[in-house]
């Protein structure tokens, strides 16, 4: 329990005095603005000592307990847990991000200030909170992110605009999609920032006449030489991960917005890019629903890069072709797979999808089972109620936890 006591060190405020007459006089006004700012500042003070126990307390019920109080506190414990984000560098602040996060819009003004914080770890991970913090006024902030220098930072402000489903963000990230020119200039700066760094560390050597000679210049321009061709590999090769590219196919799908289209089918189609672009793409493609990329993604079962994305994606189009692709895999040898099925089977819906997730539901892969029961539940056919009910007598208690949430939300749809 946190006590708050004079033995423990801490002043307890002299009560606020009760105004029983308003005074609408400048005067007055005055006054009430000073004991508001009192106010305020004593309850910073609370919440601060708050912070320390969500800090340094030893057990997690005290930490719960601190954390439950911040929430109710607001606003008053916003800046105290901004300067616990910018302090803690051990597990950077994972509390105060959960706490700001349950706050909300209080939160968000002083969090896009620190997306300009001087270090791109602090941008990175407020960025990335933005994808819970859901409010239209961090969108400017988020999109001037896409520009900042540190590639973690543009990769999570690209997952945040699509979580905000900001649809003035779109043009800006479909040039984002494909900024390989942008990719290959970073990596020619760092190449010349290598090379200038080993150039400086030979200069300052000979400068101080320490431990330079033939055998160690020639070490040095060696490994000068294998970093810089290392680089210049690097960004020849478009096959690396490029996770930024990545991020605003995903936005873009969750976004919706038809600009997206073509774009995304350009990158499907484009066999130089990365599999991870490629395969967001693809996933984007469903989200979309638009039937001129079914047969697209329909081609793209064909590329195991590519594979499990496209079962996601045929269910987002709800056509009944899908069935026929899910009809092949629903059995598939590989979990991983089948797990991917169920899910589109749970986005295309209708009775056909449901007759395959109860077939599902005796997978002997407990991921897929679940999945099933999930997607079941989520389709909402009154059908699946007795098959589910008799699937509760096996299964660990993951799996019937999973079924009874299927059983609810068949019962609040049907209801």
């Amino acid at each position: 329990m946190i006590e708050l006591n004079a033995a423990a060190g801490w002043s307890r405020p002299a009560p606020s005095t009760e105004v029983t007459v308003l005074d609408f006089s400048q005067e007055g006004i005055e006054a009430l603005a000073r004991a508001a700012q009192a106010d305020m500042a004593r309850a910073q003070d609370r919440a601060r000592l708050l912070v320390r126990a969500l800090r340094f307390a030893p057990d997690e019920l005290t930490r719960g307990q601190a954390a439950e109080s911040l929430v109710r506190m607001g606003a008053s414990a916003v800046q105290p847990l901004v300067e616990y984000l910018e302090d803690d560098q051990v597990n950077r602040g994972t509390h105060a991000q959960d706490v700001l996060i349950r706050i909300g819009a209080a939160s968000v003004e002083p969090l896009i200030e620190l997306l300009g914080h001087s270090e791109p770890r602090m941008r990175a991970m407020v960025a990335w909170m933005f994808t819970s913090i859901i409010d239209p006024r961090a969108c400017p902030a988020l999109v001037a992110a896409l520009d900042d220098e540190d590639e973690a930072v543009r990769q999570c402000a690209a997952y945040a605009l699509g979580d905000q489903h900001c649809f003035w963000a779109v043009p800006r990230l479909v040039e984002l999609l494909d900024d390989r020119e942008r990719r290959r200039a970073e990596r020619r700066a760092d190449e010349r920032r290598e090379e200038l760094e080993w150039q400086q560390l030979r200069l300052d050597t000979d400068a101080a006449g320490e431990l330079w000679d033939d055998g160690v210049a020639r070490l040095v321009e060696d490994e000068l030489a294998n970093l810089v061709g290392s680089a210049i590999e690097a960004g020849d090769d478009d096959d690396d991960e490029d996770y930024v590219a990545a991020a605003a196919a995903y936005a873009l799908g969750v976004i919706g917005d038809p600009r997206s289209l073509e774009p995304l089918i350009r990158i499907v189609r484009d066999d130089e890019r990365d599999w991870l672009v490629r395969g967001q793409a693809v996933w984007a493609l469903g989200e979309l629903g638009d039937e001129r990329a079914f047969d697209l993604v329909v081609e793209s079962l064909g590329d195991p890069d590519c594979e499990p994305e496209a079962l996601v994606a045929l269910g987002g189009f709800h056509d009944p072709r899908a069935i026929e692709v899910f009809a092949r895999y629903y059995r598939h040898s590989c979990p991983y797979l089948r797990q991917q099925t169920a899910i589109g089977l749970r986005e295309q819906g209708g009775p056909e999808a449901v007759r395959f997730l109860v077939a599902m539901l005796h997978d002997r892969d407990r991921i897929v089972r679940s999945l099933a029961a999930r997607g079941l539940g989520h389709i909402g056919d009154p059908l699946a109620v007795e098959p589910l009910l008799y699937s509760l007598r096996y299964g660990d208690g993951d799996f019937r936890r999973d079924v009874l949430a299927a059983l609810d939300e068949l019962a609040d749809l049907n209801a």
